[in-house]
């Protein structure tokens, strides 16, 4: 009788531990999927049409370790893509993309920036491509990025608010930037120099629901969650057709000087030989030089490789300035002793021959100028423009001195010769005297000054 109870009891306890555990099982099995779909699928994704396709920016962010995982993509037309932190490029923390060398892989460079110049590169914020199941570069003419960067939280140098990722953030600020098509960006290089975006805006992401906790097995958002956009809001404050109008406004300004005004001063002088006119025009050329090389300036401080002021270019056209403004010096200065005593003056001497050497000196700065920049290619249509002016200038100045050879020759005849004869008939005749430079706009005072 007791052994038939202790079996019932053990039966019933067995049968009430088993509905128990299936219960709990039950219970906490769905919990836990929805854990691991939650961790899986966290990400957000911003998706914004340009011409030649989309622009996108998917994230998903560990909160234990501060790492980030990303993609990236963009038409390959533009010559890079980038993306930062913040409302503003002051104190933002960004991420470049761009084609490597061989114009097939792709190139990473996480940048920090300080107000509008060109973004540096920082070693600090270690990012690196993700390649394992991930496709990286020019496909299909789309640049595909696929990144990760490790305790990024605490690498970022973003000043305090927006500039700085906040994971718990549901209005996170992002920027981005587009690099101009006409120029092709093809590098290795993490600091490799990029020109002013063509195209750029700000928009907002939901962090909270793009971290995850833990970061084992996280990889940067792929499929869907990639290329659609989630959790995050519309492109706001966009500008397009964006350029640096500083770099044609100063090449304009110091290749118009020295290849147009400056030898336009010279022909004025000689050919014309119209003094004050090219008093004026040297003026004028001297004043846009000087404007001109303002602009370079400023433009040396917002590239990267400009900013140290060492480049052959930058040196050369400093010191060609202002040599300019001593040869406008000195050219006043003879022309009022000149005006005053009628002779020569050592100053004049100096003006004279150091007028050329200073203009070709500029002149071919313009070359070196355009390598600077990048743009050598401009260099064949400068070349083409310089050899014209070259020709024609020269070709006038010899001209010009033909010219005012036959009348230094017209000249003495007629003071020695029969003119000075004719003087002589007294009223019946038609001639007043002898030889009177003013009637033949003789050049022989310029040979003289």
């Amino acid at each position: 009788m007791l052994s038939a109870r202790r079996s019932t009891a053990v039966v019933a306890l067995t049968y009430f531990v088993s509905t128990l555990l299936t219960f709990t099982t039950a219970a906490l099995t769905p919990r836990s999927n929805s854990i691991v779909v939650r961790e899986e699928s966290a990400a957000s994704a911003f998706v914004y049409g340009v011409d030649g396709g989309n622009i996108t920016f998917a994230i998903t962010a560990v909160k234990s370790n501060g790492d980030i995982w990303f993609h990236m993509a963009a038409p390959s037309k533009y010559s890079y893509i980038a993306f930062g932190t913040g409302k503003q490029m002051d104190g933002s923390t960004m991420w470049f993309g761009y084609a490597s060398s061989d114009g097939k892989g792709a190139t990473l460079s996480p940048r920090t920036s300080g107000d509008h110049v060109e973004p540096e590169y920082s070693s600090k914020i270690k990012c690196s491509l993700v390649t394992d199941g991930f496709e990286n570069g020019v496909v299909n003419k789309t640049l595909l990025v696929n990144g990760h960067c490790t305790n990024f939280t605490a690498a970022q140098s973003g000043k305090n608010g927006d500039s700085k990722l906040n994971f718990d953030s549901t209005q996170q600020s992002f920027i981005f930037g587009l690099g101009p098509t006409s120029h092709t960006l093809h590098s290795n290089d993490l600091d490799a120099g990029i020109r002013r975006h063509t195209e750029y805006g700000t928009f907002q992401m939901d962090l909270t629901k793009a971290t995850v906790h833990d970061g084992d097995g996280v990889t940067p958002p792929k499929g869907a969650a990639a290329w659609t956009n989630s959790n995050s809001g519309k492109a706001e404050d966009v500008t397009t057709g964006d350029m640096d109008y500083i770099i044609p406004v100063h090449a304009v300004a110091m290749c118009g000087a020295f290849v147009l005004l400056y030898p336009g001063g010279v022909l004025l002088l000689r050919v014309l030989e119209k003094v004050m006119w090219h008093a004026w025009m040297q003026g004028l050329a001297t004043i846009i030089a000087i404007l001109g090389v303002g602009l370079g300036i400023k433009l040396s401080l917002t590239y990267n490789h400009s900013k140290s002021f060492n480049a052959a270019h930058q040196l050369i056209g400093l010191v060609v300035v202002l040599a300019c403004v001593v040869q406008f010096a000195l050219g006043y200065l003879h022309h009022r002793a000149y005006k005053r005593t009628q002779r020569p003056t050592p100053l004049g001497r100096i003006h004279r021959f150091a007028g050329p050497v200073i203009l070709l000196i500029g002149i071919t700065n313009g070359f070196t100028g355009f390598n600077f920049s990048d743009n050598a290619k401009d260099n064949i249509w400068y070349g083409a423009v310089v050899a014209i002016v070259l020709v024609v200038t020269v070709g006038l100045l010899i001209w010009a001195r033909i010219r005012n050879g036959r009348r230094a020759k017209k000249a003495t005849s007629q003071e020695f010769g029969l003119p000075a004869y004719e003087g002589m008939r007294g009223e019946g005749g038609n001639d007043s005297g002898g030889y009177d430079a003013s009637r033949y706009g003789s050049n022989v005072h310029l040979g003289t000054m």
